[in-house]
């Protein structure tokens, strides 16, 4: 929303001929992200649970019920090596 505003304001100093505020330095991110930690084993990818061939005919319930959360953080882990044979 703030975006939006500072773009309004930017475009009535325009149309009234009024100097164009200066734009915003760019922000600098202090989050330091380093390389993923290296694993020595290639983990195989996680199968997703769904829901059984009887439940799927009569209703419109979500078919893939989703990772629990240990899953899915090992499943984060192994898709941020995605590559790493090839580049060591």
């Amino acid at each position: 929303m703030a975006d939006g505003y500072r773009a309004a304001r930017a475009m009535r100093r325009y149309l009234e001929g009024l100097a164009l505020p200066s734009p915003a330095p760019p922000v600098k991110s202090t989050v330091a992200v380093g390389p993923p930690p290296v694993e020595t084993e290639a983990c195989p990818r996680a199968v997703m649970p769904c829901l059984g061939l009887d439940c799927r005919c009569d209703s419109f319930d979500e078919v893939e019920l989703g990772l629990d959360e240990e899953t899915a953080l090992a499943e984060a882990r192994r898709c941020l090596r995605c590559g790493r044979e090839e580049q060591d």
